[in-house]
């Protein structure tokens, strides 16, 4: 069983049949309302709004999306965006991932497979990261040997959010978690 009926898709893409194209998959995908933007992020309503982003933009306009999307007011913010790309290598969705993006959708796949993927960013509990240059989903989610993200080696402060997306209610945030960062003063030095 799907709710992306209650949930609204908005399209985004460099030119306007990638635009077109996304907005055919969110209907094909079953959203109740599908719309599109060029560059203004729409003000939050009652709905989720998935922003389904066309890989072929680019990497400077897909990172400004996530950014926009991200500094967005209210609950905006913790909207999913989702990016559709043609078959990857890994190395290409650990970027994307680094990017900011919730998740990373290979064309063609499965109507059905789809549709798990984008209910799965919806009722359950998700994390975000809050730094000084960052927000959204935790970028080492996708770690494995040889593709660790540097920032994890960092003593920065941070933050982190627990929510949940309720297509029926909006965004739940149930914790919110500041971790202040870490000073360590040089050991002293015995004299004599």
């Amino acid at each position: 069983m799907t709710i992306l009926p209650m949930c609204k898709a908005i399209a985004v893409g460099r030119t306007s049949a990638q635009t077109a194209f996304m907005q055919g998959v969110a209907h094909k995908c079953g959203f109740g309302l599908v719309e599109d933007t060029s560059h203004d992020i729409p003000s939050p309503d009652a709905r989720i709004a998935f922003f389904l982003a066309h890989y072929q933009m680019g990497d400077d306009l897909l990172g400004k999306l996530v950014q926009q999307v991200r500094q967005a007011p209210g609950q905006t913010r913790f909207s999913p965006v989702i990016l559709f790309s043609d078959d990857c290598s890994f190395e290409q969705v650990i970027k994307y991932v680094h990017l900011g993006f919730d998740d990373v959708l290979s064309l063609p796949d499965k109507k059905e497979m789809l549709i798990q993927r984008l209910n799965n960013q919806l009722l359950r509990q998700i994390m975000y990261v809050e730094t000084a240059d960052y927000f959204g989903p935790d970028r080492r989610r996708l770690e494995v040997d040889g593709y660790s993200h540097q920032r994890r080696l960092g003593l920065g402060g941070h933050a982190r959010y627990y929510f949940r997306r309720l297509p029926d209610a909006g965004v739940q945030i149930e914790k919110h978690q500041i971790f202040p960062a870490l000073h360590f003063e040089a050991p002293l030095r015995r004299v004599g």
